[in-house]
């Protein structure tokens, strides 16, 4: 965040406004609220973690985390082990569900004030353009893309294996379902991906100001009125 900082600074210095448009949420409310408070790594209990895994199925870990934490398991892939593990390591390290910790006070970041935008679209909109972009992608080479992510034998556990698509087109690779169905599966996915961060935005950008328009040039004029 030394480089967000760094160029905040020099495009006030010239007396412009910054403006920050993304991007991955969670950037956006560490950069605005500050940093949380979280403990550090435990290699130990990660491996214990995994062993579970092992011993229990893929499932596991995700029901452990929902048992404690039901309101940060929604938002969440049951596959995202990465996130899920993390969320686990918190309660384990402090006796507190990691969700508590967004809404202890945090180390700020910028002592500017922000005016905070979120575009409220139409799920069935969302939805619509979810599916156009993984069209878009069978039309493009996702099918040559994730036969050489396979070629490269990466671990099934890198977070590029996980990503939406991978496992549905290793299927249909491997013969086991038809294209339209890796498609079908895909849209599916992808659909639970943008609910999850509907679900995420609503929750922790309560105070941004909604922009509920689909069109570009509206969204503009809303902007640029409030600034």
């Amino acid at each position: 965040y030394q480089s967000s900082l760094e160029l905040i600074d020099e495009i006030h210095s010239r007396d412009k406004l910054p403006v920050f448009v993304g991007g991955t949420m969670m950037y956006f409310r560490t950069l605005i609220k500050g940093l949380d408070t979280l403990p550090g790594r435990n290699d130990d209990y990660r491996s214990e973690l995994e062993e579970l895994k092992k011993q229990h199925g893929d499932q596991y870990l995700f029901e452990m985390l929902a048992s404690i934490d039901s309101d940060y398991a929604a938002t969440l892939n049951q596959s995202d082990d990465k996130r899920i593990i993390r969320a686990l390591e918190v309660y384990e390290g402090t006796n507190k569900r990691i969700s508590e910790f967004w809404l202890m006070k945090r180390e700020k970041i910028i002592n500017y004030e922000s005016i905070n935008f979120k575009i409220d679209a139409d799920r069935k909109w969302i939805y619509k353009n979810c599916d156009l972009r993984v069209d878009y992608m069978f039309e493009n080479g996702v099918i040559e893309e994730v036969r050489h992510l396979l070629n490269k034998n990466y671990s099934k556990n890198s977070p590029i294996m996980k990503a939406i698509g991978v496992d549905e087109i290793t299927l249909f690779l491997n013969n086991d379902i038809t294209i339209d169905r890796a498609s079908e599966l895909i849209k599916f996915k992808t659909h639970q991906y943008a609910k999850r961060q509907i679900t995420w935005i609503n929750n922790q950008m309560i105070s941004w100001n909604s922009i509920n328009t689909q069109y570009s040039n509206k969204i503009i004029n809303e902007i640029i009125k409030k600034l």
